[in-house]
């Protein structure tokens, strides 16, 4: 029983530290929730070494040479751990000194007020994402954008969002009573050309009502909206792709 408990500590432990990696990878391990994504990528570590000190004090059956029996094992998770450590620290740096470098070329160029409404688009417009909720940029995106840069020396619009959150009604079983309220996200997206901080345009979004973009949790279901929905990706790439 305690050797089956390491074995399921060891890989439970691989998991964690595996979707930590992939966080990383997408870049999302250190946006919003950092705190909390350092505090699983520890217990994964924990769990991990756990479970390697499990196995190595279990002996099984009446083994002849029980020392001989994890060296090669452990040297194996060991490597394994190492490379993910290493690439968790990788993607980390090279986030952190992405984004810093992104923020310190544009960040002087915003403005509290537009210097003007109803401008004009600069001339061959690159545009970078600014998420306003939480005061960045975003140097990737998905290649079905049309027109987006993540090196700011390129870049001369900004596509900013913020997405808020309407109540659209309740929802009910079939007998009539009440089970959650209904609410729908939407997206506000501003375009603004970069030199002067001008308003080029802006317009609303919102959720689509669809299964695929319902989320449910607790008392509230809520239809999500994204930046790579397929209405607001037609109208980036109507301004865009010219």
């Amino acid at each position: 029983m305690k050797r089956i408990i390491s074995i399921f500590s060891l890989f439970a432990g691989i998991g964690v530290i595996a979707y930590c990696v992939y966080l990383a990878a997408v870049g999302s391990f250190e946006n919003g929730f950092m705190l909390r994504n350092l505090q699983f990528f520890m217990v994964g570590f924990v769990l991990l070494a756990l479970g390697i000190w499990g196995i190595t004090k279990t002996k099984r059956g009446t083994a002849k040479n029980p020392k001989r029996r994890f060296p090669k094992a452990l040297i194996i998770i060991g490597s394994v751990v190492l490379m993910l450590v290493l690439s968790v620290g990788v993607s980390l740096l090279t986030t952190q000194s992405n984004t810093s470098r992104i923020d310190k070329a544009l960040r002087p160029y915003m403005r509290e007020q537009y210097s003007e409404t109803g401008a004009s688009l600069p001339e061959n417009a690159r545009y970078i994402l600014y998420d306003r909720a939480k005061d960045t940029y975003q140097y990737e995106a998905r290649d079905i954008l049309a027109g987006f840069e993540g090196n700011p020396d390129k870049v001369n619009t900004v596509v900013a969002f913020r997405i808020g959150t309407e109540r659209i009604g309740y929802w009910e079983d079939s007998s009539g009573k009440n089970v959650a309220g209904a609410t729908a996200e939407n997206m506000i997206i501003e375009v603004i050309r970069l030199s002067d901080w001008a308003l080029v345009d802006e317009q609303r979004f919102t959720a689509t009502e669809s299964s695929s973009r319902l989320n449910k949790k607790g008392e509230v279901w809520t239809y999500e909206v994204s930046i790579y929905d397929d209405e607001i990706v037609q109208y980036l790439n109507g301004l865009f792709d010219k």
